[in-house]
């Protein structure tokens, strides 16, 4: 059996985990700083953060 082939290089989880918790935190002052809110605003940054790295990855894909 073959090994499974992650989808992201050496580093990059750890980066764009990085680049979720830094813009939650911006969401979350941008909030108000309130409680109950972190999920939320978690969520919000992973979707953005990870949109971006995936338009990314398929617009370099389609250069090749």
């Amino acid at each position: 059996m073959a090994p499974t082939q992650h989808p992201f290089h050496d580093g990059e989880l750890l980066r764009l985990e990085l680049q979720i918790a830094k813009r939650a935190d911006t969401l979350w002052l941008a909030a108000g700083q309130g409680g109950g809110s972190d999920l939320m605003h978690w969520l919000k940054a992973e979707n953005e953060v990870l949109g971006q790295y995936l338009g990314s990855e398929a617009v370099g894909a389609g250069e090749l």
